[in-house]
């Protein structure tokens, strides 16, 4: 009977969450991914249970990218991906989060480092590739400021390399806001993630992430609410004119479109 209470309470929290429109608050991004790097250390187990394997997903990289022999990590999160790389290369990932930076930098391996930095100021050198995952360029909600933030990181990308972009929602082709549960085993136990979705007027995501250890029904451990700003396919190819880049799209393992622009 027990089980039979959480899984309805589950079922109830999902059904009032797709029906609810979510408001921001007033916290700085900044603020927002300091949230994140306190569940960073659930992140690996999170991402797995998800279908994005930081190694499937660094192999994949490797291989559509020609086996690059610098890499660049913008908004390295908690730099899994870097970490899982098959080959012995120069990487170097960068988030604006300290915390995060903190965590990554626990990765202790050769040729591995972690910077901060920000889109616009990212880490000086030349690069032959250049990521952007998990949607994060889309964390910046001004069309003119994400413009900029591209410019920047093109800036790092060495003639024939390329620029990989990771592509989160599209207004042309994403489905309504949702609300999905995702469970996983950590060495402390059993958690569960419920992540809401509402749009607000201007069309911007909120996504409302919470954490709980044991069931559903339990209290939240953690709570984190970003905000990501949807765009559609023609903006991002704009910024990558013929004959100085040459366009092509993939697919990141579990994850969104791949956008790769090869600088020619």
């Amino acid at each position: 009977m027990g089980r039979r209470r959480w899984l309805q309470s589950a079922r109830e929290e999902v059904t009032t969450a797709t029906r609810r429109v979510m408001t921001c608050d007033d916290t700085l991004m900044s603020d927002q991914l300091s949230a994140h790097a306190k569940w960073a250390g659930l992140s690996d187990g999170l991402y797995l249970a998800k279908g994005r394997c930081p190694s499937t997903i660094a192999r994949h990289l490797d291989d559509c990218l020609g086996q690059p022999e610098q890499v660049l990590d913008a908004g390295c999160g908690t730099g899994a991906v870097l970490a899982s790389w098959p080959r012995d290369i120069e990487r170097c990932g960068f988030d604006h989060d300290p915390g995060l930076v903190q965590y990554a930098a626990q990765r202790t391996e050769p040729k591995l480092r972690f910077e901060i930095g920000t889109f616009n100021q990212p880490p000086a050198g030349s690069f032959q590739s250049v990521l952007a995952l998990f949607a994060a360029l889309q964390y910046v909600l001004d069309d003119e400021a994400r413009q900029r933030a591209v410019l920047a990181l093109q800036s790092r990308v060495a003639h024939g390399g390329a620029l990989a972009i990771e592509l989160g929602p599209d207004p042309d082709t994403m489905h309504p806001p949702a609300a999905t549960w995702t469970r996983w085993r950590a060495a402390d136990g059993q958690w569960w993630l419920r992540r809401a979705m509402a749009s607000t007027e201007d069309q911007t995501l909120v996504i409302d992430f919470e954490f709980h250890r044991g069931g559903p029904a339990s209290p939240v451990v953690h709570r984190d609410t970003h905000r990501i700003q949807p765009v559609t396919r023609r903006w991002w190819i704009a910024l990558f004119p013929e004959p100085s880049w040459a366009v092509r799209f993939d697919h990141i393992p579990g994850g969104g479109p791949l956008l790769i622009a090869t600088r020619t």
